[in-house]
């Protein structure tokens, strides 16, 4: 299944939309690295910095791919729109 959100990419004529992958690479290690543990364990510090970087690494990533999106360089639309991908 496909999961996006659309972007506005209003600074162009008439504007249009432009979808946003909501998963990425950087989204899904921060995912594996928290794993299915309640929010409460006892993790080592090590530990804790290393998911607090991968969470800012995603959110880093997640904004530069919206930024990118918004400004015309998103791939969706462009590549993958015309071919009526549908979800499952």
């Amino acid at each position: 299944m496909v999961t996006y959100e659309a972007t506005q990419t209003r600074r162009f004529v008439h504007g249009r939309t432009e979808t946003i992958q909501t998963v990425s690479l950087d989204s899904q290690a921060f995912v594996e690295a928290m794993g299915l543990q309640s929010y409460t364990d006892d993790d080592d510090l090590e530990t804790k910095c290393n998911k607090l970087q991968l969470l800012q690494k995603a959110a880093k990533s997640r904004h530069n791919y919206t930024i990118d999106a918004s400004s015309g360089r998103g791939v969706d639309r462009h590549f993958l729109g015309p071919l009526g991908l549908e979800a499952d």
